[in-house]
């Protein structure tokens, strides 16, 4: 009976913290503007877009990983988001890092934002949980023991809270979302400029 008990009481624990781990929410980076310039690129009215500098920083305490393919960018002209050029990843960010990048904005735009794929790089969970090294040396003699309850109660339920090296590698559990918008002002208003008339 009691076995059957700590067994009962380790699955619901256990599945608190999946339940955690899978819930959506929008991408945790803070985006902040750091400077704007004219980009010398006009477009078909006669309006240059700028060059804006974000800053990326990631609050979290544990380290993200985006994937490592160019991320939808979009800018807000006139009330409307327009999908603009971007040719940059961020590859892995941890705790509490920051990063600069450099992005093309349309001429009026007052905001940007990005759309990620990305997952959680996990440090410091109780039982060494999302490190793929603690399956193979776990970090606590109880560490050691919810890892053989987990996987007595399901193999999947383990390579998910314990991943293999090679399959955390191949294939994360990629989350997708939007960041927080990002006043980009005064990109369009004060930098906003057209060619000359002899030059149209």
């Amino acid at each position: 009976m009691r076995m059957r008990l700590a067994f009962a009481v380790a699955a619901v624990g256990v599945a608190g913290v999946v339940a955690l781990a899978t819930w959506p929410s929008p991408c945790p980076i803070e985006l902040k503007m750091v400077s704007v310039q004219p980009a010398e690129i006009i477009n078909e009215s006669g309006e240059m877009f700028c060059l804006v500098t974000l800053s990326v920083h990631n609050p979290k305490s544990v380290g993200l990983q985006f994937e490592n393919n160019q991320m939808i960018f979009e800018a807000r002209v006139s009330n409307h988001w327009v999908e603009a050029s971007n040719h940059w990843t961020l590859g892995l960010l941890r705790a509490g890092n920051t990063r600069e990048v450099l992005v093309l904005i349309e001429p009026g735009a007052d905001a940007c934002r990005f759309r990620l794929r990305y997952s959680y790089w996990p440090t410091g969970l109780p039982f060494g949980i999302g490190d793929t090294w603690a399956r193979e040396m776990p970090p606590s003699q109880l560490s050691a023991q919810v890892q053989h309850v987990a996987r007595r109660l399901s193999v999947t339920l383990y390579d998910r809270l314990w991943p293999p090296r090679e399959s955390w590698v191949r294939s994360p559990h990629w989350r997708v979302g939007w960041t927080r918008v990002c006043n980009v002002s005064p990109a369009g208003a004060t930098l906003e400029q057209t060619l000359p008339a002899d030059k149209r």
